[in-house]
């Protein structure tokens, strides 16, 4: 489905928690790696959020230190999916 069918209002954070787990559980099969080491929230930390929440961190987030490291998250790369297939599982973090 391309992004722009999605409506004028997408949450790319809901997106991305939406759509992670079904392109890691893709990958690891393709490439034969065990993900049961791999938590979305730990990436996309709003994935664990009530929507309330969310909006109330971001609204707060200009202000609050506290609210930009919730909604924050970490990076995946390539690397990591790259050194997660040599050993053939996923270690988080």
């Amino acid at each position: 489905m391309p992004l722009l069918a999605l409506g004028p209002f997408v949450n790319l954070s809901d997106f991305v928690a939406t759509l992670l787990p079904a392109h890691m559980h893709a990958w690891a099969e393709r490439f034969n790696v065990d993900i049961s080491g791999f938590d979305v929230a730990y990436y996309v930390p709003s994935a664990n959020m009530r929507k309330r929440d969310v909006v109330l961190a971001a609204l707060k987030s200009p202000f609050s230190t506290k609210a930009r490291e919730s909604l924050g998250g970490r990076v995946l790369t390539l690397a990591m999916l790259e050194d997660a297939m040599k050993r053939g599982r996923w270690e988080q973090g």
